[in-house]
């Protein structure tokens, strides 16, 4: 089942955050690569859920699946690391 969430669509509510970033990150059209980021960083923002960022949580509640300071937390640097290899190509 297939939900709009915002400005993005999540399975069941239910957000890989890895994925999530590797798509953006990869995308390129500016306005999903910046609703996809968005997504994540209002999780990332969100207080009123207990314990640490999760790699994946519910897209409406912020509730946590699991994964929670997993090695997956790194596709939180795919943008970055994708901007700094274009970068360094040009030089």
């Amino acid at each position: 089942m297939l939900n709009l969430v915002g400005n993005y669509v999540a399975f069941i509510n239910r957000v890989r955050l890895e994925w999530t970033l590797f798509t953006a990150a990869t995308t390129t059209n500016n306005q999903t690569r910046d609703a996809l980021i968005s997504g994540v960083r209002s999780r990332a923002g969100n207080n009123r859920t207990l314990g640490v960022f999760p790699a994946s949580y519910d897209a409406q509640t912020g509730a946590s699946f699991g994964g929670e300071a997993s090695s997956s937390l790194g596709g939180l640097f795919a943008p970055m690391s994708l901007q700094y290899v274009s970068k360094k190509k040009t030089k």
